[in-house]
């Protein structure tokens, strides 16, 4: 059983399916200054499924990073309130290097400190990236950037998205000519 505790919630762990589920959970602290800390290899995507109010800060610094594509959805939130814990990590809210997949859930991203996080979604680490949103209700707050993707494809669909407190929009490095962006509904 990979089951943990968190807070008054659960988060368990299913290694057949690579999914973590967070049923209500409460995490405030993690390796890295990071709530969720994945360190798979580039076919594993990181599947998390959101039940009920989740909530990350207290000492992190990131909400979730990984070296793979994460895919988060289900029927719940993730409120996140982060700060700067110093050192050599980034004050990402959401940070994939593969590739960022949101859908049918509510995510809030806050940076609760002196200056400013950088990405609240971030998949600038490698130039394959991609952020990809459907039916969403999103919140950065904070952040010198609400979505960056270094690749060509930045895909957002039927979301609501409140940006306060940040320098630029959503950013992506592709041309007009060869980038996939899409922004609708």
């Amino acid at each position: 059983d990979k089951t943990v505790e968190c807070g008054e919630g659960t988060a368990v762990y299913d290694e057949d399916t690579n999914t973590l589920t967070l049923d209500n959970a409460t995490i405030e602290s993690g390796e890295q200054h990071t709530g969720i800390c994945h360190h798979g290899t580039i076919e594993d995507v990181l599947k998390i499924k959101l039940i009920g109010t989740n909530t990350m800060g207290g000492e992190l610094q990131r909400a979730i990073f990984s070296f793979s594509p994460i895919e988060i959805s289900g029927r719940g939130t993730l409120e996140a309130e982060l700060k700067n814990k110093g050192g050599n990590f980034q004050t990402n809210g959401i940070a994939a290097y593969q590739g960022i997949e949101v859908k049918d859930i509510g995510i809030s991203l806050k940076f609760n400190d002196t200056g400013k996080g950088l990405n609240g979604f971030d998949s600038s680490g490698n130039w394959n990236g991609y952020i990809r949103m459907n039916n969403c209700e999103v919140s950065v707050d904070g952040f010198e950037v609400g979505i960056s993707a270094m690749s060509n494809e930045i895909n957002i669909n039927s979301c609501e998205i409140n940006m306060k407190k940040v320098e630029l929009g959503i950013s992506g490095s592709g041309t007009d000519t060869d980038g996939n962006y899409l922004i609708k509904d």
